[in-house]
């Protein structure tokens, strides 16, 4: 009898490549959660967000139905990026460790998903609005354009 060798499991590349993006569609909720703990600062500031996106998950993404699109890599990215620009805002004084997590951030989002420049032009104008209304000091918001634009070139 010949055996038969099969193009099945976690090495065949289709199955490798949708493994990923589930891995990432499950980054999406931590990330989440993790978000919504740093900006509330209790646990049920970062549950809320996860319980509505599984609520709306239909509206939220389409990782389900179309797998390999490149928003599906693109949305946790986007998360922590905005998870470290938050982080950035809350510092008087942001190092050099702000400033790399923005920058490696801002630019693996801009690699994975085109319609970037959208998000990161209107997270921008709402850091100039808070800085404009002298809830942000001058530092925080120079580091923070900084590194949008550092790597982004």
């Amino acid at each position: 009898v010949v055996s038969t060798q099969s193009c099945e499991g976690s090495k065949d590349p289709p199955n490798f490549y949708i493994n990923i993006v589930w891995v990432t569609a499950g980054l999406t909720t931590a990330l989440m959660f993790l978000l919504g703990y740093y900006l509330s600062g209790s646990i049920f500031g970062g549950l809320l967000p996860v319980v509505c996106f599984f609520y709306n998950h239909g509206e939220c993404t389409r990782v389900m139905w179309t797998p390999p699109l490149r928003e599906s890599f693109a949305f946790p990215i986007c998360l922590a990026q905005i998870l470290a620009v938050s982080i950035t805002t809350r510092n008087i004084r942001p190092g050099w460790k702000n400033i790399l997590s923005i920058s490696l951030t801002t630019t693996l989002f801009i690699i994975c998903w085109q319609f970037a420049q959208f998000m990161l032009f209107t997270q921008t104008c709402a850091i100039f609005a808070i800085y404009v209304l002298e809830l942000l000091n001058k530092d925080t918001m120079h580091t923070i354009l900084v590194a949008q634009v550092y790597w982004s070139c």
